[in-house]
């Protein structure tokens, strides 16, 4: 066995060790009487209960109990992210997306291990929440060096698993929310989307890149939808995806609508862009413009069957379903074959296709025009839809194509 290898196990076996005596000490603290006496701190529109490093220490001396002197506790506190630094922004430069990964220029390596006397700091199980229009996953800092995009991807979907196992229905369509809102699992859950604060996207390959962005902005829309309501009007709607429906992601803001446009689709405009609804895309401006870091990191090419795997919350959506790296490819075409076999109706007597919205609003993903369009959509659909489209555009008659009305109703 390797020296790092086996420093690794021993730093394994401390954690284990070490990790359970400072929860309880991490509760102690919060006791409301025999605890520290943190002051409300305002700031980013929160009212965090803080105190400084010094508070902490001095209760740490006069309250005994630990192996280790006050200042080492108070940073294995702080290292094990028991406490956290409340600052309103990230302690951590962002991760440099433009430049390429090399022993050098990995950034976000070193974590705080030492507690400084006049900062201020706060206990993460009393967190405040973020508000409207922050980022849902910076309710505290991540102190320690994030792990490997891979890693975290692998952790969070595990946890997601676990969430709609129990929320979501069998058929993947309806969410239950209110329930879903109690649930300790989501608070693990978004307690662990903490770490993606200070991870590495530049490692990533295609393929992994894709399927976790597809899972984050299912699980980030389920997030929001909980903690901040669903969005009821076009404007509210607007916001909640640009805006109020949001992780901080190595250091840069990531919405829905960035997510969605910027990372899996390319970096193409988003549907709501006026010169898109005009039919004059491609004098659109991208999601990223050429100065933002975070177009050096997308999907490319782009693929179509992403609109079958990402769910916006409403009855109209697909099926939520979880992916992998190596089921990607196999899951969006089974995601293609569900959705389409729902959302493609052909009416031969009448020479019409009827499609969702969605073929509408992101029809230049799909093919140059209608014809190109329902080429791409035919290898989706099952018997005997599938022969009578068929035979639609192999006759060479004209094919209207209708469109949906999209229902927006909350999928619960």
């Amino acid at each position: 066995m390797s020296s790092g290898s086996s420093a690794g196990n021993m730093q394994q076996v401390v954690d284990e060790q070490t990790l359970p005596k400072l929860k309880t000490l991490a509760a102690q603290l919060a006791d409301p009487v025999a605890g520290l006496q943190p002051s409300l701190l305002q700031y980013w529109g929160r009212q965090q209960p803080s105190f400084t490093g010094a508070q902490l220490t001095n209760w740490l001396a006069t309250s005994g109990g630990t192996e280790t002197t006050p200042d080492q506790t108070a940073g294995l506190l702080l290292e094990h992210q028991l406490i956290s630094p409340a600052t309103p922004t990230s302690p951590f430069p962002p991760v440099p997306l433009t430049q390429p990964v090399t022993s050098t220029s990995s950034i976000n390596v070193e974590g705080f291990t030492q507690v400084q006397p006049q900062e201020n700091y706060l206990l993460v199980s009393q967190a405040a929440a973020p508000i409207r229009g922050q980022p849902l996953n910076t309710s505290y800092w991540w102190t320690k060096p994030a792990r490997p995009a891979t890693q975290v991807a692998e952790s969070l979907r595990r946890l997601i698993l676990q969430l709609y196992g129990t929320h979501l229905s069998e058929d993947g369509r309806s969410v239950n929310y209110t329930a879903m809102r109690d649930d300790p699992q989501l608070a693990e859950y978004i307690r662990a989307t903490a770490e993606l604060q200070r991870v590495d996207l530049r490692p990533l390959g295609r393929e992994e890149l894709c399927a976790l962005f597809i899972n984050l902005y299912n699980t980030l829309i389920v997030h929001a939808t909980v903690v901040l309501g669903p969005a009821a009007s076009v404007l509210e709607r607007s916001r909640f995806f640009q805006t109020d429906a949001a992780y901080l992601i190595g250091g840069h803001i990531y919405s829905a609508d960035a997510m969605e446009n910027g990372v899996l689709r390319g970096n193409r405009p988003p549907a709501s862009r006026i010169l898109v609804l005009m039919g004059l895309g491609r004098w659109a401006a991208p999601t990223f413009e050429p100065q933002d870091p975070r177009a050096a990191k997308v999907v490319s090419p782009m693929d179509p069957r992403i609109h079958f795997t990402l769910v916006c919350g409403a009855r109209s959506c697909p099926p939520i379903s979880v992916y992998t790296p190596t089921n990607l490819d196999r899951g969006m075409q089974v995601a293609g074959i569900v959705f389409c076999g729902s959302e493609v109706e052909v009416d031969v007597s009448k020479r019409t296709v009827r499609l969702s919205m969605i073929f509408k609003w992101y029809s230049v993903d799909f093919g140059s025009d209608e014809r190109e369009r329902l080429q791409y959509i035919l290898q989706f659909l099952q018997e005997p839809s599938s022969a009578q489209l068929r035979s639609l555009l192999e006759d060479g008659g004209k094919v209207k194509v209708e469109y949906k009305p999209y229902d927006w109703t909350l999928n619960t």
